[in-house]
This record gives structure tokens, C-alpha cells and sequence, in this order.
């Protein structure tokens, strides 16, 4: 299927519940792109760590067990700096929500999402260039 939101990049998607990363997978390979899937935030960080090379973009979670979202994420930008990040929740309104929120850089779904919602954000994430910082001569 060829759309706004086809692709054929890798992307790790890490969630807890198991439901909700089977459908992400589903409507992400319908559009092209590879999946990879992770149950927490720890195993997200160890496939990111193996497949760093070849993964474009990461869906994490918020509220995950062994690493939250955020954690996994700090841990992922050790990694790569540059790596593009979609967080999850249904619970935005925690304090760690609006602190993520506060962080330009860090694309945000909030669940329940329309899949249409998820695919323009992931398509977004995947074409975001960074624009590194130069000093002026």
C-alpha cells in the first residue's frame, strides 16, 4: 500500500500491554515499515543496542515496568543523540508527562490515538531534521 505514511524504516515499538503493540505492528508493517517489538523499557533499550544501525525510530511507552518511557529514552540517547523518539500515554497529566512536554524535541501520542494520528507522527518523527548548532565564523 503506498500512502503519505508508507515507509520501509525499522521502528522499535515497546509497550507493556501486549494488544496495544500487536496493533501498532499491524497498521506499521501495512504501511511498509519493519518492526521490531519490545515488552518493556529495558528490553527496548537492549534491541535498540543490537539493531541501533538499522532502527530509524522508537515508540516508547510512558508508564512501563523495569524502565518508564523517559528512562528508556535517556538511556537510548546515550546510545545515539540523535535518536527519534515517539512517547505514549494515556496518563499525560503526570508530572513526568508535562516534563516530557516541556521537551521540544520529543515527539508525543496520546492513547487512545486513531491510528491515523499514529501514522502521521511516526511519518513526522522519521523526517525531522535536527539542525545542528554552528558558531558563527
Amino acid at each position: 500500500m503506498t500512502s503519505i505514511f508508507s515507509g520501509d524504516e525499522t521502528i522499535l515499538v515497546a509497550d507493556d500491554e501486549e494488544k496495544i503493540r500487536l496493533s501498532i505492528r499491524g497498521v506499521l508493517k501495512h504501511h511498509g515499515y519493519k518492526v521490531l517489538l519490545a515488552s518493556d523499557g529495558a528490553e527496548a533499550v537492549k534491541i535498540y543496542k543490537k539493531n541501533s544501525g538499522k532502527i530509524k525510530l522508537v515508540i516508547l511507552d510512558l508508564l512501563m515496568p523495569q524502565l518508564s518511557g523517559k528512562e528508556a529514552m535517556e538511556k537510548l540517547k546515550e546510545i545515539n543523540p540523535e535518536v527519534k523518539v515517539i512517547l505514549s500515554s494515556g496518563y499525560l497529566r503526570t508530572e513526568m508527562g508535562v516534563e516530557i512536554l516541556a521537551d521540544q524535541s520529543v515527539k508525543y501520542v496520546e492513547k487512545p490515538f486513531h491510528l491515523q494520528e499514529l501514522m502521521y507522527a511516526v511519518r513526522a518523527g522519521l523526517d525531522a531534521v535536527k539542525i545542528k548548532k554552528t558558531k558563527p565564523k
